[in-house]
């Protein structure tokens, strides 16, 4: 393993409160209790010595000596590890250690290697003993509280992780049981609508989707409605949000652009918002984040043409 420390400056009151601080007025885009201390950020490396592979992390999580809920993200084709600071950022500060994975050569036609670095992952964080700098997270994670989110086709390779039907040529035991809750934006799917429940039916944890109505100007064959994927889930914190007028993958691709996009300002907030109250309320089983999800809090962070479905 290879490690670069790097701490950034995060300001604000030292308010190591507890979380019952967010239960008079929750809110998901307010951020946690936190220290004055600098976040920790670590770029290291994990080995798959049996793929010969190695596996780009980047990790985060305030400085606080306390073990935080852990959330694992697979980036798009073409991305890294360091693609979504808006997330990571928001994240941390509300109390989570983030793990951006980053797939080194993950292309639309591999449909295996990325998968195995997510199980590689796992592993290495849930070892007995860490092996080299995760050593430095070891009283940093709380691995009984695991959640999975992905964009685009890592999207992809965690709804495989987390329940959609999984073919016999995939090398693993999945879904992985490891993992909580998942969250997909821009999520894929081939599968036509007859089919939906035979992929999607037998999914036993939570799943949310947030993807934009702007279709791709390329014809794309994972473009089919998202809503197929949804239909298709069973009942039981399932949510599917659509933005208005936001790209499909709500951020570019970054195989298309030299530079990724990042989403427009009230885009990103609602992406922000929902995100931070399905961990909320999957892996802190925070009452106030569940109230907010069902209840009128989901549609503050609406525009009166977005889409917002549960059930």
């Amino acid at each position: 393993m290879h490690l670069s420390r790097r701490g950034v400056l995060t300001g604000g009151p030292a308010l190591l409160a507890a979380r019952s601080a967010y239960a008079a007025d929750y809110n998901p885009l307010n951020p946690g209790p936190r220290s004055r201390a600098a976040d920790h950020h670590y770029d290291l490396v994990v080995r798959d010595e049996i793929r010969r592979r190695d596996i780009p992390l980047r990790i985060a999580h305030q400085a606080i000596r306390t073990r935080m809920p852990v959330i694992l993200f697979s980036h798009a084709v073409g991305g890294s590890r360091h693609d979504y600071p808006e997330l990571e950022a928001h994240w941390v500060a509300r109390g989570y250690v983030t793990v951006f994975i980053q797939h080194p050569g993950m292309n639309l036609n591999e449909s295996t290697a990325p998968i195995q670095d997510l199980a590689t992952v796992l592993d290495a964080l849930s070892a007995e003993r860490l092996m080299g700098e995760l050593r430095l997270v070891a009283d940093r994670l709380d691995l009984t509280r695991i959640g999975a989110a992905g964009h685009e086709i890592g999207a992809l390779m965690i709804q495989t992780a987390a329940g959609e039907y999984m073919p016999d040529n995939i090398i693993g035991s999945w879904p992985d049981t490891r993992i909580r809750a998942a969250l997909m934006i821009g999520p894929l799917s081939l599968i036509p609508a007859s089919y939906a429940k035979d992929y999607y039916g037998k999914v036993q944890i939570p799943w949310m989707m947030i993807h934009g109505t702007r279709r791709p100007q390329q014809p794309d064959p994972f473009s089919l409605p998202k809503g197929i994927i949804f239909d298709g889930l069973p009942s039981g914190q399932k949510y599917d949000r659509a933005l208005d007028d936001a790209e499909f993958e709500i951020f570019d691709n970054p195989i298309h652009r030299q530079t990724r996009t990042p989403p427009a300002a009230r885009q990103l907030r609602a992406l922000l918002a929902v995100s931070t109250a399905f961990w909320d309320s999957t892996l802190r089983a925070d009452p106030d984040a569940q109230a907010w999800l069902d209840g009128p809090g989901a549609t503050t962070a609406l525009s009166p043409l977005d889409r917002w479905q549960r059930k």
